[in-house]
């Protein structure tokens, strides 16, 4: 970091590493023998927050990370993985007796994105679910907090989210929230995991379903509304191919995809977290929604032509002459 303050601190979902296989499943005994030709592998320091703050690195943001991985060969690989990109490590510990969870994507049916397997998570590193003066002084000094899979994990839910939120707020810090999947919630109950805690975010990202569920509705300008209603000042809707869905209390705008041919497409894993990052972008530089959402819409394009959510991504320079390109 070279001295200087981070700018967004991330915490929540980074304690994972992606495994995405590639190629064709075989079909007969011969393809099966030579099947390892055809198939590659790749090993992705992952969890929504770990793609999410690797893309921002890259786009010449100084971010940071708190949070805990397993003191095992996948943990202490997770943190060489976001040290290399450039992400503030100082504040990531490591968890005696945790074993890294391991997500393997099997991309060999022409899907892009799914079948997923996951590992049993029994020994998984626990989220933090408070912080220690050192944490909180490693926040108040940055201008964004983010907070990436929160559904994911009920031991965070309201309190503990709620208290470093208000703090980040009390601090002057603009806050985000990318809630991600409840599993252990039934459809259309996600919204009382929140308790209280949208009054404290600046700007929420989600995925339709999310939105969906979070606001009990099925048409996304409708849950953007009523989210907005209870709280955050920006609510962004990812629409796949279809775009984005950006409310902020005064005006809707839907700002669409940029097209690609489908094999253009290695993988659609962690796209939405590139979104968030080029969001992030936007937000950093105070720009409006419809300039932040095109940005954003650019990082994910990128994020879909490499395996995992940032391989990809190239410098904001190169996005921002391939956004220039596309408006002429």
């Amino acid at each position: 970091m070279n001295g200087k303050r981070v700018e967004i601190v991330g915490i929540g979902h980074m304690e994972v590493i992606d495994c995405i296989v590639h190629g064709k499943a075989p079909c007969t005994a011969d393809q099966l023998m030579h099947w390892g030709d055809e198939v590659t592998l790749n090993l992705c320091g992952a969890g929504s927050l770990g793609y999410c703050f690797q893309a921002l690195s890259k786009l010449g943001v100084r971010v940071g990370l708190i949070g805990d991985v397993a003191n095992d060969a996948l943990g202490k690989l997770l943190i060489e993985i976001f040290r290399e990109c450039g992400i503030d490590v100082t504040r990531i510990g490591l968890i005696e007796g945790a074993v890294s969870p391991v997500a393997l994507y099997l991309l060999l049916w022409g899907n892009k994105k799914r079948p997923l397997l996951r590992t049993s998570r029994p020994k998984a590193p626990p989220w933090r679910t408070s912080f220690c003066q050192e944490d909180l002084d490693y926040i108040a000094q940055a201008k964004i907090l983010m907070e990436s899979g929160y559904l994911h994990n009920p031991k965070v839910w309201g309190k503990p989210t709620v208290e470093v939120f208000r703090f980040a707020k009390n601090h002057s810090l603009t806050t985000c929230l990318d809630p991600q999947w409840a599993s252990a919630l039934p459809s259309r109950k996600w919204l009382t995991a929140f308790d209280n805690l949208l009054t404290y975010v600046d700007v929420l990202l989600l995925d339709e379903t999310e939105a969906s569920n979070i606001a009990g509705c099925s048409c996304a300008e409708e849950a953007s509304r009523k989210i907005v209603d209870l709280g955050p000042r920006i609510v962004a809707v990812k629409m796949g191919e279809n775009g984005c869905l950006v409310r902020d209390g005064t005006r809707t705008v839907h700002v669409p995809s940029f097209k690609m041919e489908k094999d253009e497409i290695i993988d659609a894993i962690g796209a939405g977290d590139a979104f968030d990052a080029g969001f992030l972008v936007g937000e950093l530089e105070n720009w409006d929604i419809e300039k932040t959402a095109r940005f954003a819409n650019a990082v994910a394009y990128f994020s879909l032509l490499g395996p995992g959510g940032s391989s990809q991504i190239p410098s904001r320079d190169v996005i921002e002459n391939f956004l220039m390109k596309k408006e002429r």
